[in-house]
């Protein structure tokens, strides 16, 4: 319950104790690395930090807590964290991992280049796994590492289902199809949504999970207040009104009703 409750602070703002200790952006080593000049600092438990120069001071608190997080991780090792900053874009980090558990297997192989995070008000991920044949785009709002993990797996192991499922172009078409074939006055279109959105929240051998109505009801009346709103911003206001949402089931919703 603990970790369901921090999971939801984490969207809305990055709170979790600091561990790197009170190092002044003076500090630290300067290394080169991939062409690009760094300062390196260590972290809690031994993490490599190595932030871009230059590097803006207002972000170093949202590093300091970003490190934290993933030195708190379970199922994933990191031993290495790449930070930069950008007045536009937010900031960016790279997590070189050494081990990535799920289901008792490690996966930390498929991710040769890292895992790469972003906040820009929530802590958001976008990186690529490494099939055998295929490198398959992994993005989300970032809530706990145990279902970040599972996320790999499931793109390691069945990549085809994965891409399927979180294609937009796939399930818009799917609905239309579902649409065409079927009455109106046997099954409408909103109950196809639900349908296609309780198969996309389902967990890696499970079964179709329905949607939370409170949550779809909450989602599209944010929509139709700002057709800008992010899933960023659905996580947040679910967490104001209460609600106890996953990010799988707020990516459903993206993607089924609105084709995001």
């Amino acid at each position: 319950m603990k970790n369901k409750a921090a999971c939801l602070i984490l969207v809305v703002i990055l709170s979790l104790p600091v561990f790197l200790g009170a190092q002044e952006l003076q500090g630290g080593k300067v290394v080169s690395l991939d062409g690009k000049s760094w300062q390196e600092f260590s972290g809690f438990g031994n993490l490599r930090i190595l932030l871009s120069r230059p590097f803006n001071e207002t972000a170093i608190p949202r590093l300091e807590r970003c490190a934290a997080i993933i030195s708190s991780w379970t199922q994933i090792k990191a031993y290495e964290l790449r930070a930069e900053t950008s007045d536009n874009d937010g900031d960016s980090y790279i997590v070189l991992v050494s081990q990535l558990l799920s289901n008792n297997k490690d996966y930390s192989a498929n991710l040769p280049s890292g895992l790469r995070l972003r906040f820009d008000g929530a802590l958001s991920y976008d990186f690529r796994v490494k099939t055998s044949e295929y490198f398959i785009r992994v993005r989300g709002v970032l809530f706990d590492d145990r279902s970040l993990a599972a996320e790999v797996e499931k793109a390691a192991t069945d990549p085809s289902s994965y891409i399927t499922e979180r294609d937009p172009a796939w399930s818009a078409e799917r609905i239309a199809v579902l649409e065409s074939s079927i009455e109106e006055t046997v099954l409408s279109i909103e109950t196809l949504k639900r349908q296609l959105a309780a198969n996309m929240n389902k967990g890696l051998f499970g079964q179709p999970k329905p949607v939370s109505e409170n949550l779809i009801d909450l989602v599209v009346k944010m929509k139709a207040r700002n057709a800008k709103a992010s899933r960023a911003d659905a996580s947040a206001e679910a967490k104001t009104n209460g609600l106890k949402v996953s990010s799988k089931e707020i990516d459903a919703i993206f993607r089924v009703w609105f084709n995001e």
